[in-house]
């Protein structure tokens, strides 16, 4: 009982680590162009690789993608998501403790930087549009992570198995080699029994010799 406490303890808890670790924040950052408003997206259970992985795909979207010194950026972007107006996009891959990334994007809307004061509904647009990539890409690698996992997982179901069925041949094996056995014993009773009968056969055949024997003598 304690032990399935235990498991549905664990599963809350990594339910909720997910609601927490992968979080839309404000912040400032010092892009290349300066210290700017920015917003941060935390990223959980994800490589640098995969992050930035997602991130090219994502920004590749917007339009030109160029990247320098670990900046991600879009010049003349544009996206049906935020609006039909462009805007310069900048992105950096940040480490937190625990190995947790996050990205820190600096949106140029033409002259002032997003920031959720002075461009309430555009920051909700675009917190909704990162959130929602966030989700996406963090959904994706535990997908192909449970692929990968569930090709490991069957496997060694198909080796169990194949072991169950080598347990089987086994003991089929054993029980022909009884089998064997109990009639090799049989055979070697009967044999026993007509050695018996052959020897009383030789006793009788030697006796038979030696009366022929003592004929030959007696005639000399």
């Amino acid at each position: 009982m304690s032990k399935i406490f235990f498991l549905l303890f664990a599963l809350i808890c990594s339910a909720f680590a997910f609601s927490q670790e992968l979080e839309i924040s404000e912040s400032n950052y010092t892009f290349s162009v300066g210290n700017k408003p920015a917003i941060m997206l935390s990223i959980p259970f994800a490589t640098k690789e995969q992050v930035e992985d997602a991130l090219k795909s994502l920004m590749k979207d917007w339009g030109k993608y160029k990247t320098h010194k670990e900046e991600h950026t879009v010049l003349i972007g544009s996206s049906k998501a935020v609006g039909d107006k462009t805007f310069d996009a900048y992105a950096v891959i940040t480490e937190k403790k625990g190995e947790q990334f996050s990205i820190q994007f600096g949106i140029d809307l033409g002259g002032a930087f997003l920031n959720k004061k002075d461009h309430p509904e555009q920051f909700a647009v675009w917190s909704k549009l990162l959130k929602e990539f966030g989700v996406k890409t963090v959904t994706s690698i535990i997908n192909n992570e449970l692929d990968a996992a569930n090709q490991v997982q069957n496997k060694f179901i198909s080796e169990q198995k194949q072991l169950e069925n080598d347990i089987k041949d086994y003991q089929n094996d054993i029980e022909k080699m009884k089998k064997e056995i109990a009639d090799n014993e049989k055979r070697i009773e009967e044999t026993k029994s007509k050695q018996t009968a052959k020897q009383a056969d030789i006793k009788k055949q030697e006796e038979v010799l030696e009366a022929l024997r003592k004929k030959m003598k007696s005639i000399h």
